[in-house]
């Protein structure tokens, strides 16, 4: 068996639990508990649970933005805590829920995507090219690029949210509920431009609408940050378990 892309190894994360006037810390809670699983290259992956079970905080781990208080994270079997592998983050890339909050007020959509081009030291030409492929690549019009943020839907800010985390063909893609604060038709067009690019890519998914992970190849599932079913969709359903109910529940609410 070939080696895994990455591989998330007893991962623990507590956050401080303060009260009081001056915040003082009376304890911790425990958002992520003895996680441990491996993903394979070309891999869609996906996690899910109830909100609060941990999903969100295990992606921000793997992409650096919260350090684990126990465990490893390791890439291609090196740990992304190592100074060594640190380079390797920029492979690892996040489209978040909230896309407005990846985007800078002040610069147009074309100079959002521009900025990281030209800082790998493109020429203008190559960087107009690439920049012309990735907005058609997400389905948005030419002319958007000289929009700003504020003139577009919140689909459309997720595309081009999606459009600059693989700008630079990030090996492993982390999708934080990337469509579940979007309307049916917007929810639609982002998950056409995601389908296209998660193609050969290494995927983790976040799940909050549960038909996002349908298709994956495996699904983990967390309880209070804890693992408690993992298998894929159709083998899930089959179970009586915490991914049927959620499933259910949400096909009712619906």
């Amino acid at each position: 068996m070939s080696e895994p892309l990455l591989e998330v190894i007893a991962l623990k994360k507590t956050f401080p639990l303060r009260g009081g006037l001056f915040g003082t810390v009376r304890g911790q809670v425990t958002a992520v508990e003895d996680v441990s699983f491996a993903l394979a290259r070309g891999e869609a992956f996906g996690l899910a649970g109830e909100s609060g079970s941990g999903k969100s905080t295990i992606a921000r781990m793997i992409v650096g933005l919260t350090a684990p208080t126990e465990g490893a994270i390791l890439f291609e079997g090196r740990s992304l805590a190592s100074s060594e592998a640190a380079q390797h983050r920029r492979t690892i890339q996040m489209v978040f829920q909230n896309p407005g909050s990846s985007l800078n007020p002040r610069r147009s959509i074309g100079q959002s995507i521009a900025v990281p081009l030209e800082a790998q030291g493109l020429e203008r030409a190559e960087v107009e090219r690439r920049m012309a492929r990735l907005i058609d690549l997400v389905q948005l019009p030419a002319d958007f690029r000289v929009r700003y943020p504020h003139e577009l839907s919140g689909g459309q800010k997720q595309r081009v949210a999606i459009a600059r985390a693989i700008l630079k063909d990030p090996r492993i893609l982390v999708l934080d509920e990337a469509t579940s604060a979007l309307d049916a038709e917007s929810e639609h067009l982002v998950k056409e431009a995601l389908d296209r690019l998660m193609k050969g890519r290494t995927t983790l998914i976040i799940a909050h609408r549960l038909s996002t992970v349908k298709d994956a190849d495996r699904v983990l599932v967390l309880d209070g940050g804890r693992i408690v079913e993992s298998g894929p969709h159709a083998a899930l359903m089959g179970q009586d378990g915490l991914y049927r109910r959620l499933v259910e529940r949400q096909f009712v609410a619906a």
